[in-house]
């Protein structure tokens, strides 16, 4: 019964706040694909949540957002259950729909910061095929954002009243 949203690239919130992160890695011989890992942190309990002056994004727990104890096996299970469906699914049409239907903050105004580039604000369009993060500048040229050191935050054009965390 909840509702999770895919804050680009790889964070899931519930009712805007962070309550799950997935890396994934790829290791490569030359062009040849050796092997995947993926590595999902997930706050179950409020326990897990760190303290709000070392987060850099809202965040919650799956059982404050459910308001009762959570199985972390059954999570386990339902988790694993979802890789292994999706997997065979992974850059198809309905994958990146599915992706689509759960972005965060589409229509809204955003910050990408890069740690050495200075910071790009659009209006969150979408993502295109190849996942990257697709936004609507003010000039209404759009670009594509590539998955890097990159993080979101929800924010409008300084010249229509400055950012919000």
């Amino acid at each position: 019964g909840l509702e999770p949203h895919i804050k680009w690239p790889n964070d899931v919130l519930l009712d805007g706040q962070k309550f799950c992160g997935i890396l994934v890695e790829a290791a490569w011989q030359g062009s040849e694909l050796q092997g995947i890992v993926m590595g999902i942190g997930i706050n179950i309990s409020p326990g897990s949540v760190p303290d709000a002056v070392h987060q850099n994004f809202p965040a919650t727990c799956l059982e404050s957002a459910l308001g009762s104890q959570v199985d972390r096996f059954q999570v386990l299970v339902r988790v694993l259950d979802s890789i292994k469906k999706w997997r065979k699914e992974l850059g198809s049409t309905a994958f990146m729909q599915r992706w689509e239907e759960h972005l965060a903050f589409k229509g809204e105004w955003v910050r990408i910061e890069h740690s050495e580039k200075p910071s790009i604000i659009g209006r969150v369009k979408g993502i295109d095929q190849k996942g990257h993060l697709v936004l609507v500048q003010e000039n209404g040229r759009e670009i594509d954002i590539e998955i890097g050191d990159v993080h979101l935050r929800p924010g409008l054009p300084a010249d229509m009243g400055g950012f919000h965390a």
